[in-house]
């Protein structure tokens, strides 16, 4: 072996040591730089313009200062009103923290955390009067050139809350042209499509979800999809292509049909099925192909209180136990999902209470939407679950049948026509979808 050999060999764990060793040097003096969790809110930095609905109401720059140890907020409206935050992640209660003053003299603290796509905020704002307000907040990462920001208020303790704003984020460098921001603000949408009974298709941000759509003949006196429209939907022909996931919330035929599980599936191989494992089960039992489908099919089994979190093509869902009836058999899920920025809950056919929804915290999940049995509109103990554990921006009122079907219960609150003109009017924030693929878009 040469001496020059020799000394490079002898040399090089010595090299790699200091390298480690400069790293690690590095690393504990300048953890923000180096270490993850410190990373996590880069997606908010850059320069703003702030729109709500459509129109520009704000700028705002965020940067990186302190040696990336702090994400620093300045945010400004034409009108003057001004105000500035430091966000950072405290290592000691491994959680991020918000500290907010604006010109009027208000402050607001948070502390939160960054999971599924999003950071999460919880506090409280102080008015310069004196008055303190509840406040959760949500700033959702939509891509490299739009942010969401989300926020609720409550001024009762916490009894109730309502929207404080929503704001979208679109960046200014490499800002794109107007055909492009109108397409994008098209894509912000979310649109509802309509099959029959609790069966929807949701499209948004180029994600597409079917929820509890993959059934026949269904239930007499309930809404069913037409032959043609179940033809088109299990060959997965337009506008049900290229869905992502597509769940059940139990196994009722009104809800759920193995065998239009099993050729949707065989027909869209980048679909992901999820349902109770008694549906799963079902669809065992009654294809051949089983096998075949397998790796695309999960039976989520959550306890009371626990969730079982689903990740596929980009779009994060959580399957709950809500029960269909407290002495029932029947497995029923909840799917709480986000896609575009926006976050959806289906409760398939649950009879859970305020105080059997009030285990999952729902309110601290700003729920943009709700699709919700229209039973729980006709009960003053199950509105009180809609409005004190859903309390959804929207609501979607489900499982109507035809309106002229209309059995002894229906009849004695005069009929289908009343009863839901009644939903209107204590909801006013309900929708009712009366026909076939009916679509509607959500902002």
């Amino acid at each position: 072996m040469s001496r020059l050999i020799f000394q490079r060999l002898w040399l090089a764990p010595l090299l790699l040591c200091t390298a480690s060793g400069a790293w690690a040097q590095t690393s504990a003096r300048m953890p923000c730089e180096t270490l993850p969790q410190y990373k996590q809110f880069d997606f908010w930095i850059g320069e703003w313009e702030v729109t709500a609905e459509g129109r520009k109401v704000a700028d705002s720059s965020i940067q990186r200062i302190v040696n990336g140890c702090v994400i620093y907020e300045n945010y400004t409206q034409p009108d003057g009103y001004l105000g500035k935050s430091f966000n950072f992640f405290d290592a000691h209660l491994g959680k991020w923290r918000q500290t907010w003053v604006d010109a009027g003299g208000n402050t607001s603290e948070f502390t939160g955390e960054y999971k599924d796509g999003a950071m999460r905020y919880d506090g409280e704002t102080h008015r310069q009067s004196g008055a303190k307000v509840l406040r959760r907040m949500i700033v959702y990462d939509l891509g490299p050139d739009r942010v969401r920001q989300y926020s609720e208020r409550s001024t009762d303790g916490g009894k109730t809350w309502g929207v404080a704003y929503d704001f979208i984020y679109v960046r200014k460098n490499g800002r794109p042209t107007d055909a492009t921001l109108q397409s994008g603000a098209h894509e912000n949408h979310l649109e509802i499509t309509y099959l029959a009974n609790e069966g929807f298709l949701i499209s948004g941000a180029g994600k597409k979800i079917l929820l509890d759509a993959l059934f026949r003949e269904g239930v007499k006196g309930y809404a069913a999809p037409s032959a043609p429209a179940r033809e088109k939907l299990e060959k997965a022909a337009a506008p049900f292509d290229s869905v992502d996931l597509a769940l059940a919330t139990h196994y009722h035929a009104d809800h759920f049909d193995p065998m239009a599980v099993s050729r949707y599936l065989l027909s869209n191989p980048q679909a992901l099925f999820v349902s109770t494992p008694q549906a799963v089960e079902k669809l065992k039992a009654a294809e051949p192909q089983f096998a075949s489908l397998k790796s695309r099919v999960i039976a989520a089994a959550p306890k009371e209180g626990e969730r079982v979190r689903i990740a596929h093509r980009g779009i994060a869902a959580q399957a709950l136990n809500v029960h269909h009836g407290r002495n029932r058999p029947i497995e029923n899920l909840g799917f709480l999902v986000e896609i575009g920025g926006r976050k959806l809950l289906h409760i398939g056919d649950a009879e859970a209470t305020d105080a059997d929804l009030a285990t999952y915290e729902l309110p601290k999940e700003a729920i943009d939407i709700a699709f919700v049995p229209y039973w729980y509109f006709l009960s003053d103990g199950l509105k009180k679950a809609v409005s004190g554990q859903l309390r959804p921006r929207h609501i979607v009122v489900m499982h109507i049948p035809p309106l002229n079907e209309e059995d002894d219960w229906i009849k004695q609150r005069g009929g289908w026509t009343k009863a839901l003109n009644g939903i209107r009017a204590d909801f006013p924030n309900a929708v009712i979808f009366e026909r076939e693929m009916e679509s509607k878009k959500f902002k």
